[in-house]
């Protein structure tokens, strides 16, 4: 099983400067956690999960994130603009209905059609939604 664990970012409330860190379950559970690790000062700005999966390059990917990778249409029944070999970006999503994290991303127009994420082969992090929401 892989480890459970999330990552947060955070603002001072006076400077607003912006950090990012990663918990794990142990460490949200740690007695007074919030004053050791986020003081009073942080503003919560996002959370997201991990998925249990690495990137080509061995970089953990979590809810949120951004992975570009080679589109590989295997349903014959796909009628979107991408083709096999076209290079695809889609945001990292966790689908309530299904238990699973997917791939999301747009077909063109304002449908958004999901893939689930142990389908692609070589996918890469090259942001997330928080701090680069231009890459997709």
């Amino acid at each position: 099983m892989s480890k459970i664990k999330f990552r947060y970012r955070f603002q001072h409330y006076k400077t607003k400067e912006v950090i990012t860190a990663v918990l794990t379950i142990g460490d949200i559970e740690r007695p007074n956690i919030e004053q050791e690790v986020f003081g009073l000062m942080w503003n919560t700005l996002s959370r997201d999960g991990y998925t249990g999966l690495k990137d080509k390059n061995g970089v953990d990917i979590y809810e949120g994130d951004i992975v570009q990778y080679v589109c590989c249409i295997a349903n014959k029944h796909y009628t979107g603009p991408k083709k096999t070999g076209d290079i695809e970006k889609s945001q990292v999503v966790y689908e309530n209905s299904s238990a699973c994290f997917s791939l999301q991303h747009n077909t063109g127009g304002s449908a958004f059609v999901s893939q689930q994420l142990a389908g692609i082969n070589e996918y890469k992090v090259i942001g997330n939604v928080h701090e680069n929401k231009e890459l997709l």
